[in-house]
Formats: C-alpha cells, sequence, structure tokens
C-alpha cells in the first residue's frame, strides 16, 4: 500500500517540481451580489441574487471577524498556517484511497486547494473528480502559496467559498442567513457559516436548524482543541440563539424597497436608505391591526408614512397592509405615493396662505353659515360642513381645529386661489396653475400623495422650512465605488416661521377641536403637544390623518387600493387611530417637546365672537395669539362688508316654482339671516316694502322667516334698527 501510495504520489512531486516556473492562470471573476437595499443602519431591507451563480461581496480580510477566520481554519485546514498549500500527509491518504477505488473518493483538500478549484480551474475542469484535476489543483496550491501568500489566500477563500443558499463568500453569507456583515459576526454565528461550505445542503439552517446547530458543536469544538477558544467560550457560544433571518433572501419594507429601486442611480450595487426598519415594523403592525378593526367597513388597506420633518428622511414608509397578497391584485399598489384626494387635511394649507397674505389673523372671526359662493366657472357653489350644520360667528382657529367646511371655502374666496396654490407647489405637492381648481381646493379637490402631503405638514413642524422627502443617502456599484445619487435637496423656506407655530399651535389644540369633534379624543394625546389634522371625502373612498411634533410627523390614510368606498368611516374612525398607535410608539421614550414660539408673538384678550379687543363690553372674552399689538391684529380679519347683515338663503337668482295645488298664502319661502352679534332687530324688504316687523325682529336669530311669495321679480333686504342694509337678493317667483 506504501509503495503503491508512492508510485501515486510521484507525478504530483514531478509535477510540483517542474512546474515552478509557470504562471499562475487569472483568477475567475466572483458572481455580482445584485442589489441589495440597507436601511439607515445598515441592516438588510432587499437582495436581488442571480440564481444560475449566486451572489459575492468581496470583502479585506479584516473586515471578516477573526472568529470566522480561526473557526474556517479549525474545521477545513488545521494545519494551514505551516503546510505549503497542500498536506502531505492527507494528500497521501487521500490518493491511496482514490487509487483503491479507480476514482476520487476521498478530500483532503486544504483551504488552498480549495481556493484553486473554485476560482483557478476552468468551469469544465473543476467539475471533473479525475486524477488528473486533482494534481493540477495541488500545483495551484503550491503556487497560490508561493506567489500570494496565506493572507491574500484565506481572504480569496473566505470572499469564495460556497455557504449555500446562493451566497458566495463570508460577506453575503452574514448578510443571508443574520442580516449584518461578516466583521459583525459573533463566535457561534461564526462557527455555524465555517460549518457550512463541505455541505451547505445538508447543513442549511433554514431547513435544517437540527443539524446546522450540532456541525456548529463540531467546528466549536474543533477551535477548542486547537486552543483558539476556551471552555467557557464554546459553552457560551454552544447556547447561544442564532437570530437567523426570516428569509435566506429578505425582503422587508417591500412598498420602500420598491420606491427606492425606481429612484436608485443606474448600476447601484448596494444602496444605502433612510429608512428605520424598527419604525417600519411598528408602522406595519399597526396597520394590519386597524385594517384588521376595520374589516367590517369594507376596509382593506392602509397606508403609513414616517418623516422626520428637520431633514425629510423617510423612516418609515408602508404602502400597504399586505404586500404578498396573491389574492389582492392591488396588494403591490404603493398607497404612501399613489394620488388621492386628501379631503380636510388640505386645509391647514389654506389657512397658512391666508395668514401669509395679512389679510387673516388668528384673531379673526370667520362666518360658518350657509353661503353661496361662484365658482370660476360661473356656477353655484354652497359647501356644506360634515355635521351638516351651521354654527354662526366662529374664530378662525375653531373654523381650522373643528374643520368647518363653509369658513375654509371662505378664505379660500378671499385669499384666492393663487395664494393658495403657490403655498401648496412650495410645499411640494406639485399641483400647477389656478386653471386646473376652484373652491373646492381647500375641501380636498386636487389630488396628492400621503409622502408629499406629510412633507408639506413637516414644514409647519420645522419653522417653515420645507424638507423635499428623501429616502437615499448615498450608493457603490458592484466593486464598492460611490455613485452619485444626485444633489441633496435643499431646504427651502416655504412660509414664516411666525405662520407655521400659529398653525402647529391651532392643530395642537384641542379645545379648538371641540365643537368640531370631542374634547380628549383620539386627536389628543395627553401629556403631549401633537398637532393633527384628520381628513375624509365626501364619498369615503379616502380617510387621511396627518400629524407632528417638533422632532417627526405621520401621515396616515385609510381605505382600498381599488378605490372602492368604505363603509361610515371618517378621517377620526379610520385613519386617527392608526396615526394615534404610530405617533405614541414614537415618542413614548422620549421626552415631551413643544413648538418653538417666536418672540415677536404675543397673546391678547378678545371678544369671544368678534374682533374686538375685550374690554368690560365683552359678556366673554377669549385669548389669541397675535403679531405686534392686538390692535393691529385685530383690524387684519375680514371686511366690514363681509361681517355685516346679510341674506344667506334664498340665493340671487334663485327661481321659486309655485305648487299649483295650494294658495299662494299657504306657501312659504323660507329667509334666512345672518349678521353679526351686535346686530339687533331687522326689517325685511320685498321690493321696497316692508314685511310685518312683528313677524321679523330678533326672530332671524332663532331661523329662517317666512314669506308667501307671489309670481313676479322680487329684490329681498334686509336693514337692521341701527340702520345697517344687507346687498339686495334678486329671485323670481313663477307659477308651475
Amino acid at each position: 500500500m506504501v509503495f503503491r501510495g508512492t508510485i501515486a504520489a510521484a507525478p504530483l512531486l514531478l509535477l510540483l517540481v517542474f512546474g515552478l516556473a509557470v504562471p499562475v492562470p487569472e483568477a475567475v471573476e466572483l458572481p455580482p451580489a445584485g442589489m441589495e437595499i440597507l436601511d439607515r443602519h445598515g441592516r438588510l431591507l432587499y437582495q436581488a441574487i442571480d440564481p444560475q451563480r449566486g451572489g459575492a461581496r468581496p470583502v479585506a480580510l479584516d473586515a471578516i471577524a477573526p472568529a470566522l477566520r480561526l473557526a474556517t481554519i479549525a474545521v477545513e485546514d488545521a494545519s494551514f498556517e505551516s503546510n505549503p498549500g497542500v498536506d502531505p500527509l492527507a494528500t497521501f491518504r487521500a490518493l491511496t484511497q482514490d487509487l483503491g477505488a479507480g476514482r476520487i473518493v476521498a478530500g483532503g483538500s486544504t483551504i488552498t486547494q480549495q481556493l484553486a478549484r473554485l476560482r483557478y480551474l476552468p468551469a469544465e475542469q473543476r467539475a471533473s473528480r479525475s486524477l488528473g484535476r486533482k494534481l493540477v489543483e495541488s500545483w495551484l496550491a503550491v503556487r497560490l502559496t508561493q506567489s500570494q501568500g496565506k493572507r491574500s489566500v484565506l481572504e480569496q477563500y473566505l470572499n469564495s467559498a460556497p455557504y449555500g443558499n446562493l451566497a458566495v463568500g463570508a460577506e453575503q453569507a452574514a448578510w443571508t442567513y443574520f442580516g449584518r456583515p461578516a466583521s459583525e459576526l459573533s463566535v457561534a454565528q461564526a462557527a455555524l457559516l465555517a460549518g457550512l461550505p463541505q455541505a451547505p445542503t445538508d447543513y442549511d439552517p433554514f431547513i435544517h436548524p437540527d443539524a446546522a446547530q450540532a456541525r456548529k458543536n463540531v467546528v466549536l469544538d474543533l477551535m477548542l482543541r486547537r486552543g483558539v477558544l476556551t471552555q467557557a467560550q464554546v459553552e457560551s457560544a454552544q447556547s447561544e440563539p442564532l437570530d437567523l433571518n426570516e428569509r435566506p433572501f429578505p425582503l422587508r419594507a417591500a412598498h420602500f424597497v420598491d420606491y427606492v429601486r425606481s429612484i436608485a442611480p443606474a448600476g447601484s450595487a448596494r444602496v444605502w436608505t433612510t429608512l428605520d426598519r424598527d419604525v417600519q415594523a411598528l408602522a406595519e403592525r399597526a396597520a394590519q391591526r386597524q385594517v384588521a378593526r376595520l374589516a367590517e367597513h369594507d376596509v382593506s388597506d392602509a397606508a403609513v408614512v414616517v418623516l422626520d420633518p428637520n431633514s425629510g428622511e423617510v423612516l418609515a414608509m408602508v404602502g400597504g397592509v399586505d404586500y404578498f397578497d396573491t389574492a389582492q391584485p392591488t396588494a403591490q399598489v404603493n398607497m404612501a405615493v399613489a394620488a388621492r384626494q386628501p379631503g380636510s387635511a388640505f386645509k391647514p394649507i389654506t389657512y397658512a396662505a391666508a395668514l401669509e397674505s395679512g389679510r387673516f389673523s388668528p384673531a379673526s372671526v370667520l362666518h360658518d353659515e350657509r353661503t353661496l359662493f361662484r365658482t370660476r366657472s360661473g356656477e353655484n357653489y354652497v359647501p356644506e360642513n360634515y355635521d351638516h350644520q351651521f354654527h354662526g360667528p366662529v374664530p378662525l382657529r375653531v373654523a381650522l381645529g373643528s374643520s368647518f367646511n363653509v369658513p375654509a371655502v371662505q378664505v379660500l374666496s378671499d385669499v384666492g386661489l393663487a395664494p393658495v396654490l403657490g403655498l401648496a407647489n412650495r410645499l411640494g405637492l406639485g399641483l400647477g396653475g389656478v386653471d386646473r381648481y376652484d373652491l373646492s381646493l381647500t375641501l380636498g379637490g386636487a389630488e396628492v400623495r400621503l409622502l408629499d402631503l406629510t412633507a408639506a405638514y413637516g414644514a409647519f413642524a420645522a419653522a417653515g422650512m420645507f424638507h423635499a422627502p428623501l429616502a437615499i443617502t448615498r450608493a457603490e456599484d458592484e466593486t464598492g465605488r460611490p455613485i452619485e445619487v444626485g444633489s441633496l435637496p435643499a431646504a427651502e423656506r416655504a412660509l414664516s416661521p411666525a405662520t407655521a407655530w400659529l398653525i402647529a399651535d391651532v392643530l395642537a389644540d384641542d379645545a379648538a377641536r371641540g365643537p368640531g369633534f370631542r374634547r380628549a379624543g383620539v386627536l389628543h394625546i395627553p401629556g403631549r403637544t401633537v398637532a393633527v389634522k384628520t381628513g375624509t371625502t365626501s364619498d369615503f373612498r379616502d380617510n387621511l390623518t396627518i400629524g407632528f411634533t417638533p422632532d417627526v410627523v405621520v401621515g396616515v390614510w385609510v381605505g382600498n387600493a381599488d378605490n372602492r368606498p368604505m363603509r361610515d368611516i371618517s378621517g377620526v374612525s379610520g385613519a386617527a387611530p392608526l396615526w394615534r398607535d404610530v405617533i405614541e410608539a414614537l415618542v413614548r421614550d422620549q421626552p415631551p417637546r413643544t413648538f418653538q414660539r417666536l418672540p415677536g408673538l404675543v397673546q391678547a384678550a378678545f371678544c369671544a365672537d368678534s374682533e374686538v379687543v375685550a374690554g368690560p363690553e365683552c359678556p366673554a372674552h377669549r385669548l389669541e395669539w397675535v403679531t405686534g399689538a392686538p390692535s393691529e391684529a385685530a383690524r387684519a380679519g375680514r371686511s366690514s362688508e363681509a361681517k355685516g347683515l346679510r341674506i344667506t338663503y334664498p340665493d340671487p337668482g334663485t327661481v321659486i316654482v309655485l305648487d299649483p295645488t295650494l294658495p299662494n298664502s299657504a306657501q312659504q319661502l323660507p329667509i334666512e339671516i345672518a349678521g353679526d352679534a351686535a346686530i339687533g332687530s331687522v326689517t325685511i324688504t320685498v321690493d321696497g316694502s316692508a314685511l310685518d316687523p312683528g313677524d321679523v325682529g330678533e326672530r332671524w336669530r332663532a331661523g329662517p322667516v317666512g314669506w308667501a311669495p307671489t309670481p313676479g321679480h322680487h329684490v329681498l333686504r334686509v336693514t337692521s334698527s341701527q340702520g345697517t342694509e344687507s346687498s339686495p337678493v334678486e329671485i323670481e317667483v313663477v307659477p308651475s
């Protein structure tokens, strides 16, 4: 047997002696790793690998944990540091067994021989199990040791070894199995990886966890025998949970990953994003819980966006509750970047433009009453409130906080579409010009993306500075060279710090929400200063809630991605509970903070339902923040004509058709009147003739005043006892 082994070894010895001058061939290139998308902490969100070749991510030897280097030597090649590239005794034993069997049946390959086979043999020779291939492999191993040295050999091997699940090399394996770089592997994780290359399928920890654990313990025992670990270290590593990835090819934050892939620069192999995987996970769980609660209301989907208002960085983007639901054709539609109507969530932008114009102040009083507006196309537009009621004179703070519709339309009508759209576009909403919109804009008549609207609210939290949403911070190509990701958008001044603070202060005022919503409800977070606004479209297709602190802004959408209407779900009952779950979790461990008020804002007392600075004559008063002296702020309200006596019904140009089955005297036309609290009794005139004062007087405050109409053209007016007169309202009364 010894003689046969010596004869067998002779060709190898001759090859080694006479082949030393032959140059080593070029190494085979490693397969590309495809694209990796990482969160802000470097944790893997997504990885795409060629299923035919696998993927490698070569790194320097120093970027691989020492524990993995030692574990690999212990299990693969105990004499690695001293052998010339081959282990003569192991090679002799293997050759003897091979010759006896007539084919290769034994291993005995050193780390260097394995490297030679993996990287320096042609593919067709690599697959051969002939004695000739074994001899060439051994010759290459000796030459690699001589020409490149042990450190280079170990680095190349650790970057070339097959670890299963398409992972080539230690770095790729560390990400595949543990979602971390090879430099951060623990001893237990290193031992598991080191045991994989000999039989990656048999020891696959995703499929055969028990076999993988047993193999890991074998490697740990070998490391103990070599003296590179102590008994205590081995016992600790044996009991350590491995914390494997959920799947070998992770796809977390799937809608966000799709979004990043759509905007990543060409040639990106690794992309670092702003997403926080922990924030993403809590937002995903909260969205799934809320949709489950609302299933009986025909709600199937939700989206959540979490941003840093001071940088625009996207911390979480939940585009839907189940990206992998194959039964749902819209499951992969990203509702965080789908254009939908925002409902009343647009109103803060209207009010911010009004404050910026100087024509309104927080001290302004608006009139929530039936009002006819003329659209740009000349049509009549009579908005209604969500509760189908009117609330009379209301401070601007209450009108916005309680989300009354009529005052919001009044403000837009007075300020004009151009200033409101100008601000919306400065806030990144990209709505274009005035020719596309009308007064319904303030009630959500434009389609916007949740991502963009959440970023717009971020400007209220950031003292008026707008930061465009930012998802990618840097990118690299396959070789690790940086790729230009485009210039990071600079922050821009969208509105004044005073306006931003005032809007935030109103949206954080639970008392201002009281008339429209109940106080201490789902929008109120005790002990925290949190500004928030809801939105609901009129047909229940979209619910929104967007709210912010000085440090974070959270936008939520609830609905159906296929645009089906929900049943009886408003922003308060649909989106708001989800918003609260997310923002409460985010601020729970943070110290409470308030929005930084500017020195130029002062608090002044005003009469409750007017813009008059409070005095002894006020039965009740309210406090409001204003810029400069209170007297100056009081003059910033609406014009005296708009606040005076007026007829709110019938509308100008109304045509009344009489019922022929009833006498004219039995048919009553309701005349509705509005005016400031100081107005006393009134007289109604029809074509210059007054109705019976006993039928009017002070009754106008309680409701409509009836008038029996007669056929013809009529002019209606109202005059107060103080001499104030309304504008005329002309109507037609015709028989049927």
